[in-house]
């Protein structure tokens, strides 16, 4: 992992009890997908894990202290393919509009950057109130993969049967 970047001076943050909380950069859960976290990225919905160190980290709680302040069903305060990629795990399924979530991930990632999603399984996550939507794997599969039209690239277990991932390619413009 490289020492540089936004997250570099900064690698944890108080919670809402005042507790000093470091970020994690090494979950299991983000074995497999942070294979192809390359370049200059963007954690959307950063929260207490971000991907890599140099990692832009975006949320819409300032509590988290992210490097920025963004409201995810709005757009993005970036410009078009300012990311080699996007990356956003445990967040799709907070947000409303997923669609146009997932659209924004795709506008900001370059052509032939990534987007990666890691998503957790309804089954097993289902408890949490502040979950608006929720997918099974299975479901995710045949109803949101089909809905973006850019090349997936890896798919899988993240952790099994609690989260999975996606990663995508984002096309040419």
């Amino acid at each position: 992992m490289r020492e540089d970047g936004p997250c570099t001076e900064r690698r944890w943050f108080l919670n809402s009890k005042g507790v000093r909380t470091p970020i994690q950069f090494d979950h299991p859960e983000f074995a497999e997908p942070q294979k192809w976290c390359e370049g200059r990225g963007v954690d959307l919905g950063c929260w207490i894990r971000s991907p890599q160190p140099d990692t832009l980290r975006v949320d819409r709680d300032d509590d988290v202290k992210p490097d920025v302040l963004a409201d995810f069903n709005a757009t993005l305060p970036f410009r078009d393919g300012a990311f080699d990629y996007a990356w956003a795990s445990h967040t799709i399924e907070h947000i409303v509009d997923w669609q146009r979530f997932l659209a924004e991930m795709f506008r900001i990632a370059r052509p032939g950057g990534r987007v990666i999603l890691i998503v957790p399984d309804k089954r097993w996550t289902s408890f949490d109130p502040t979950h608006v939507n929720f997918w099974t794997y299975e479901t995710f599969l045949a109803t949101v993969v089909p809905t973006v039209p850019h090349r997936l690239l890896a798919e899988g277990w993240s952790q099994q049967n609690w989260s999975f991932y996606m990663v995508w390619e984002r096309s040419p413009l």
